[in-house]
């Protein structure tokens, strides 16, 4: 079979996905191998239409395409998606047609599972069969199993391509609403005082509707309220994956264009944080995806702690939930609150003003408060993968986070809470006992109450749980 990896990674051969690429064509040599560089080519396939052509026409020739990259805050690389982009902005989506697709992502586990399922939402809108995903932390290939594990996988999906055997479909075609937002009279503004609104956007000039949107927020408020365009600013490239960062949070683009003072000295000055972007295949623009996986030069530290957030959203985000886990995902791992996520999606006019309205209202209510909502399981699983990694492998690439780390408490790790950890020690001698572990399981539920017993909570129930009969 012919095999076509569409690599992601802007690090081309060093990057460590391109590890398991090899491992692969090692393994399967067999088969016609070929891989196209388009995420660090993605500058020259924007300018060069002979070259974008080159690699559709590899496309076409393929049996298999497998997506493999890293995954860069929550998704695939800018440069992937702006790849994805160009082959629908090009009307080259006729070339992926009836190809079967595979994806192959590395990374530390934090929310690979969005990125996948990206991938497979852009392959079945491009009208390909997706077999599966395979996404092993960065260094499983080289661990007991590791290659075992890989080479399962590819032969799932030789075996499916080979026999054409019909793929259940996870994404079915989005259905957009065509419909113009014209805002009606607006209440009366509020002051901000010296509190500090942005909202940062990529509205094109089409995106009637985003700009609709960002304007009526806007004229809620009166004083410090700046509306960014991401397209306006001088934004020399995407994350290059070097780490240099890694160590004072330091970026190599530094100095060097407009990113770092916006990204310091508005946003994270701000107290309120609106972004707003139009869904642009499954997610938003890849000027987003941009903004996203240049902050990473905070590394793995939150950058927003403590403000309020919302997000914006032209397009069917009510059929993307994928989109709602990564702009909520982001907000937790920035330790922020988020306030909501609106969509134009409606078709109403004054419902949408009167969600707008609220939203600002509701955010200045939270900020007065201080109020930020306690982490999900997005938020504290994430900061667990963090925690033990850092703690772990990448403590010397990732300094300034382990200093970061260190200093704020995410090393919670074992309990300091010696009476606790003294109790548990007790429990776990005493149950070896069997009398002693069931008079324990007769109190347990009214035990797990006893810590609340000093708020004297009105109307606190005691002694054993009742049942209810039917």
């Amino acid at each position: 079979m012919n095999i076509l990896v569409l690599a992601g990674s802007p690090k081309g051969e060093v990057s460590v996905t391109r590890q398991y690429v090899r491992a692969l064509e090692a393994r399967f040599s067999g088969h016609a191998w070929s891989i196209a560089d388009v995420a660090i080519r993605s500058g020259r396939l924007e300018r060069d239409l002979e070259a974008f052509d080159a690699v559709i026409e590899q496309v076409r020739t393929a049996d298999v395409v497998l997506w493999a990259c890293p995954v860069y805050v929550l998704l695939v690389p800018a440069g992937l998606k702006r790849f994805i982009e160009l082959v629908h902005a090009r009307g080259a989506a006729g070339a992926f047609h009836g190809k079967y697709a595979a994806s192959l992502t590395t990374s530390i586990h934090f929310h690979d599972n969005c990125a996948n399922d990206y991938l497979r939402a852009v392959s079945e809108d491009l009208g390909m069969a997706f077999v599966a995903a395979f996404s092993p932390e960065m260094y499983d290939l080289v661990r007991p199993g590791g290659m075992d594990r890989l080479e399962a996988f590819w032969r799932q999906v030789l075996r499916a391509a080979g026999a054409q055997m019909a793929m259940p479909r996870a994404h079915f075609p989005l259905v957009r609403r065509d419909w113009r937002y014209d805002p009606g009279p607006g209440p009366e503004p509020v002051a901000l005082g010296d509190r500090r609104v942005v909202i940062l956007h990529d509205a094109l000039g089409e995106d009637a509707n985003l700009r609709a949107m960002v304007g009526r927020l806007s004229a809620r408020f009166t004083g410090s309220v700046a509306t960014v365009n991401l397209r306006e600013l001088r934004i020399l490239g995407n994350c290059l994956g070097c780490l240099r960062c890694g160590s004072e949070n330091h970026c190599t683009y530094e100095g060097r264009d407009d990113f770092i003072e916006m990204y310091v000295q508005r946003l994270q000055k701000a107290d309120l944080l609106v972004f707003a972007g139009t869904v642009t295949d499954r997610h938003l623009s890849a000027q987003w995806r941009q903004f996203f996986e240049r902050g990473f030069f905070n590394t793995h530290q939150p950058s927003f702690a403590g403000k309020q957030m919302a997000f914006l959203v032209s397009g069917p985000l009510s059929q993307m939930a994928n989109l709602r886990e990564v702009l909520t995902a982001y907000a937790q791992w920035q330790e922020a609150n988020l306030v909501a996520i609106l969509s134009d999606e409606a078709g109403d006019a004054r419902a949408l003003d009167a969600q707008i309205d609220a939203l600002a209202t509701r955010m200045l209510g939270a900020m007065a408060e201080g109020y930020v909502q306690p982490f999900d399981f997005q938020g504290v699983g994430g900061r667990l993968v963090f925690r033990d990694h850092i703690f772990g492998r990448l403590r010397g690439v990732f300094t300034a986070d382990h200093r970061y780390y260190a200093r704020t408490g995410f090393y919670d790790f074992p309990t300091r809470k010696w009476g606790e950890r003294l109790a548990n020690r007790a429990l776990l001698a005493a149950f070896r006992f069997r009398g002693l572990r069931r008079a324990f399981d007769r109190h347990v539920t009214q035990g797990m109450l006893r810590p609340f017993a000093r708020l004297a909570l009105a109307g606190q129930t005691t002694g054993r749980p009742r049942r209810d009969r039917e």
